[in-house]
């Protein structure tokens, strides 16, 4: 059985780690969905930040922007699957023991970027 760093039965415990990654990731925009197309049991967080604040987004749109989204499985691995172009350094796959681990390879992915 894999490790669940996770819990997403309940629409509560959702919630939890929605406002737990959306607080901890530091961007000025964060935005988080959790997806259980798969079933409950196959849920990941869908996370997508901007480097950018979104009243700097030309024409107000967020693939303007310095943008990369990514999912976290509840097993913990954590992959990116979309950035944008002006964005020279793409996030390699992780995967991460809980999800402050995860926070953590998140926030540093950003710092570097920001360099």
């Amino acid at each position: 059985m894999l490790n669940k760093i996770f819990d997403a039965d309940t629409e509560g415990k959702r919630g939890k780690v929605r406002s737990y990654l959306k607080s901890k990731i530091k961007a000025p925009f964060t935005y988080v969905a959790i997806s259980t197309l798969g079933g409950l049991s196959r849920a990941s967080a869908m996370i997508t930040v901007s480097l950018d604040n979104k009243k700097a987004w030309p024409n107000g749109i967020l693939r303007n922007s310095r943008y990369f989204m990514l999912s976290l499985d509840r097993n913990g691995v954590l992959e990116q699957f979309t950035v944008s172009y002006k964005i020279p350094k793409k996030m390699r796959k992780a995967r991460a023991k809980t999800l402050a681990d995860a926070v953590l390879k998140i926030n540093k992915y950003i710092r570097d970027i920001r360099r």
